[in-house]
């Protein structure tokens, strides 16, 4: 499964600096992901049923409805890619077959 976020870039109207409003997120939960995963990191995995997104070793996450400055959710997202991109070599390990 892709980790995937939804979300709209606009001006703030108060402060004119450029923001995202977090519209979807749909990622794996935590107790569906491998122990290997999420002993590394970056690793990320979706809370409340997919309201929120967090990242290991980050205090602050990603949430359906909030709106972020573009400096932090342009950087959660590059390590949210950087998690999808471990998270895929891991798979594709397990994916593969010997034949002896």
């Amino acid at each position: 499964m892709a980790i995937r976020i939804d979300a709209k870039k606009h001006i703030d109207q108060r402060t004119g600096e450029r923001v995202y409003t977090v519209m979807r997120i749909s990622a794996l939960s935590h107790d569906k992901l491998p122990d290997v995963y999420l002993q590394g990191y970056p690793a990320a995995w979706s809370v409340d049923n997919n309201i929120g997104l967090v990242l290991s070793g980050v205090i602050d996450g990603l949430y359906i409805g909030q709106t972020y400055n573009a400096t932090y959710f342009e950087w959660f997202m590059k390590n949210v890619r950087l998690a999808g991109e471990r998270l895929h070599r891991l798979n594709a390990i397990d994916d593969v077959q010997y034949n002896f």
